[in-house]
């Protein structure tokens, strides 16, 4: 594959990530009360802390006023804004839910997965039980956490077309390509789309995620792919990559996740955050 050289600053736009406000844990286990879509964020443990910085709506937050919103910005968002001049306008706060599908399997499964004990076995599944839905509604510890962030509401199933960007600070754009992304986030553990709640293939080679990306454009780029698998079992991830030019299709194991992506300067975790399994590390909640 060919790779160009761009000086200056050279920055990904495939995904915008807005982090709204810092959350307070609150303690909600509250016996005997299901979950709604009208109380999933209190009952999940976490609530925006809106008491500290009166929110005007319309209100516009930039460089000149932001250190006195930065309890509710995390750090990230306050360079943007101070270095970078992004400008944030604020509205009233509205509550954000998964889909039904997911808070019903929440609610049904609720008590079900339990942490495994895998000592220093990283190879070793560390959660048995697990349905479907947020496992730990209310975490008592960071292992729990992670666990929870294995398994967020992302939905089932996605396709999606994005363009990268290359942005020079002295020239602005001065590369594009599309690619297009289709995902099976979840071939096991569905909550929405059919078939629920497994894809017999995948579940029979206990594959709990499937993905293909491929380049639209431009034309030296275009057919460029690859096909990703994810075990259910604490492994790398699988991969094949087609190269047009060389016609060929050439196997990748995924341990490359911290490598840059496509010749940016993201990294593949920079997409979607951590990619390995919580069996890997140690987690503690802070």
């Amino acid at each position: 594959m060919k790779v160009n050289n761009y000086n200056g600053l050279k920055i990904l736009l495939a995904v915008v990530v807005v982090a709204v406000s810092v959350i307070t844990v609150v303690e909600v286990a509250r016996a005997g009360e299901t979950i709604t879509a009208e109380n999933w964020t209190e009952m999940t443990g976490f609530k925006p802390d809106l008491t500290t910085v009166p929110i005007t709506p319309g209100q516009l937050v930039h460089k000149g006023n932001y250190k006195k919103y930065s309890a509710l910005l995390p750090a990230g968002i306050q360079r943007m804004v101070s270095k970078y001049e992004l400008k944030i306008k604020l509205r009233n706060y509205s509550q954000t839910h998964p889909s039904l599908g997911y808070i019903k399997a929440t609610n049904e499964n609720l008590g079900k997965a339990k942490i495994i004990d895998i000592g220093s076995d990283y190879r070793k599944r560390g959660l048995k039980g697990y349905v479907a839905g947020l496992p730990f509604p209310h975490p008592k510890n960071g292992l729990e956490v992670a666990w929870d962030f294995i398994y967020n509401y992302s939905g089932d199933d996605g396709d999606l077309i994005y363009d990268v960007m290359w942005v020079s600070a002295g020239s602005g754009i001065e590369h594009t390509e599309t690619w297009r992304f289709a995902y099976l986030m979840r071939t096991m553990h569905r909550t929405d789309l059919p078939p629920i709640p497994a894809i017999k293939e995948y579940k029979d080679k206990e594959l709990q995620y499937a993905s293909m990306t491929y380049a639209i454009a431009p034309y030296d780029k275009k057919g460029f792919g690859a096909v990703y698998t994810r075990s259910l079992d604490p492994l790398d991830m699988q991969g094949h990559i087609y190269v047009p030019a060389m016609r060929r299709v050439l196997r990748n194991a995924f341990g490359t996740r911290g490598d840059t992506w496509n010749a940016t300067d993201l990294l593949y975790e920079d997409v979607r955050g951590y990619m390995g399994y919580p069996e890997w590390m140690y987690w503690k909640l802070v």
